[in-house]
């Protein structure tokens, strides 16, 4: 196993979803190498910060004000097509 293997693995080695074997053998070269095993180290951090931080779903966004906006014309076009109970249509 070298480095340009385990760079290649290193997703799937973070994640678990890797072969037990394979596993061994990037465990084994972690062990040796230390860039690899700091680039692991850097990359976990990283993955461990994403994971502990507050989803930044669309309604905390521009995005989100866009869309609530977009929801509020597309109800008052609805309710501006729809004549009220009792109404004859043209």
């Amino acid at each position: 196993m070298n480095c340009k293997h385990v760079e290649k693995m290193m997703d799937d080695y973070m994640s678990g979803q890797i072969e037990p074997l394979v596993k061994e053998m990037i465990d084994r070269h972690l062990q040796d190498c230390e860039t690899c095993r700091g680039n692991f180290l850097k990359a976990r951090s990283v993955s461990d910060f994403l994971r502990q931080a507050e989803p930044s779903g669309p309604e905390n966004s521009i995005s989100g004000d866009l869309l609530n906006r977009l929801r509020d014309i597309d109800r008052e076009n609805t309710d501006a097509s729809v004549p009220p109970a009792g109404q004859r249509i043209s």
